[in-house]
């Protein structure tokens, strides 16, 4: 891969990274976690260019701990999920509910 490739998947891996913070700051766990695996999809098409096995190290070091990321996030908006107050039952039961059944 030439260095101007290079260049530009280093420049939308710092993006995609940055916005996945932003939107873990604020609570949107699911639209963080796809932006975090696609932050390692582009890791992973840089370690495959890499020059030496040093730097395809660090990228999969990196893919690897963002990857560690997407699993807690997933377990913490799950958790979020479980925790959530149920849904409020209605007052009045349905209109079919009460019909008397023929007999």
């Amino acid at each position: 891969m030439d260095a101007g490739k290079y260049k530009k998947l280093e420049e939308y891996l710092a993006l995609l990274v940055k916005t996945a913070e932003g939107l873990e700051r604020d609570g949107e766990k699911v639209l963080a976690i796809e932006k975090y695996l696609k932050a390692v999809d582009v890791i992973l098409v840089m370690a495959e260019a890499a020059p030496n096995y040093p730097a395809w190290l660090q990228l999969t070091d990196k893919a690897d701990s963002y990857q560690k990321k997407v699993k807690s996030l997933i377990a913490s908006a799950s958790a979020d999920t479980v925790s959530q107050p149920p849904v409020q039952k209605l007052t009045q039961p349905h209109p079919l509910a009460s019909k008397p059944t023929d007999q």
